[in-house]
């Protein structure tokens, strides 16, 4: 087993981790902020990856870019994430078809 990684946080850090945790709007990020919360309390990327239910390589990919870009590193880069399946325009139509 190799070297376990901990994340030195300052306390505005800490702060703004566990305030993302407990209050995010999106559960993707909720759980990014808890990979780093958990990281930092000296756990292995497999106990939070078991914890959390994702793969080891995925903790650390997420801890690499917590050190290298902070909070941003954790959010969705552009072109990232599951593309809207209709348009404005379409889900528009769709409710006035199905009002009828």
């Amino acid at each position: 087993m190799g070297k376990i990684r901990i994340p030195i946080l300052s306390s505005e850090q800490q702060s703004v981790l566990e305030d993302g945790y407990g209050h995010g709007k999106k559960a993707s990020f909720r759980r990014r902020y808890q990979m780093i919360l958990l990281k930092a309390q000296g756990r292995t990327s497999e106990d939070v990856g078991n914890i959390l239910g994702v793969c080891a390589v995925s903790v650390n990919t997420w801890l690499d870019r917590w050190e290298a870009e902070g909070i941003a590193g954790l959010k969705n880069r552009p072109g990232q994430g599951k593309n809207p399946i209709f348009e404005v325009a379409d889900a528009l139509i769709l409710t006035e078809a199905v009002r009828g």
